[in-house]
C-alpha cells in the first residue's frame, strides 16, 4: 500500500516527480503518494513535476511548474493495410 510522502498516511493519489539531476529524460522520475490532505488535484497529478516539488499547497494545486503534457506525439498502433482478394 502507498503512503503519502508528507505524513505517512494511506495515499489516496499518486503522481510522479522527476528524479533530481535527470531533466526530461524518459523514466527518470519516482512516485509520490499523498493523502487527502496533501493530494493534488487530478489534472496536476496526471503531470510530471519538479524534482523539488512537495506538492502540498492546498487547493490541490502545488509549488512548481509541471512539465507540459504531452500532446498527440504517440497516436498508437498504425492499422494494418487491409486488401481484399480479387473478386471482392
Amino acid at each position: 500500500m502507498m503512503t503519502c510522502t508528507t505524513c505517512g498516511a494511506a495515499a489516496v493519489v499518486q503522481w510522479r516527480r522527476r528524479l533530481p539531476g535527470k531533466p526530461g529524460a524518459d523514466g527518470n522520475t519516482e512516485p509520490v503518494g499523498a493523502c487527502a490532505s496533501h493530494s493534488l488535484n487530478p489534472a496536476a497529478a496526471s503531470l510530471v513535476h519538479a524534482a523539488t516539488c512537495t506538492g502540498t499547497n492546498k487547493g490541490g494545486a502545488c509549488d512548481c511548474t509541471p512539465e507540459p503534457a504531452p500532446g498527440d506525439s504517440f497516436p498508437g498502433p498504425a492499422e494494418p493495410e487491409r486488401r481484399l482478394p480479387p473478386g471482392w
